[in-house]
């Protein structure tokens, strides 16, 4: 009996880990600014840049996006959606916003996250007086 409850605390335990929330973010300086250039965006432009992704922590992708919506005209910021699984469901989600500028990237085909930006989470990259990449951070309004 002792051996099916500490089979029963291993898969508790097992279990708890294997669904731990993903957020890893090892993309280089280089490999972000190259991606932003080849489709002509500096990021050195802005003052921050969120990274949106397609699917993941349901309620905080809702949260970047009511923030999107909001200020997608402030062009201070730029917003990268990364791992949309179809572009034409994300634009007619905003279609009614009018929202897509110059200030917004869509990741077609997804080489944020094939150069290590893979996070389940909306992301803000800080970018310093300097105008360097600083850190990667989850988005919180």
């Amino acid at each position: 009996m002792i051996r099916y409850i500490i089979l029963f605390c291993l898969l508790v335990v097992i279990g708890c880990n294997s669904q731990e929330k993903k957020h890893e973010v090892n993309i280089k300086k280089e490999n972000f600014e190259s991606v932003m250039k080849a489709h002509n965006i500096n990021p050195k432009d802005y003052k921050n840049i969120i990274v949106i992704p397609g699917s993941g922590c349901t309620g905080c992708i809702s949260e970047a996006e009511t923030y999107f919506t909001q200020h997608a005209r402030d062009k201070e910021n730029l917003f990268v959606f990364t791992a949309i699984g179809d572009v034409k469901i994300l634009k007619m989600k905003f279609k009614d916003d009018n929202v897509f500028g110059d200030n917004v990237f869509i990741d077609e085909r997804n080489e944020l996250v094939d150069n290590g930006f893979d996070s389940i989470y909306p992301s803000s990259i800080i970018i310093n007086p300097d105008q360097e990449l600083l850190e990667v951070s989850v988005f919180s309004k």
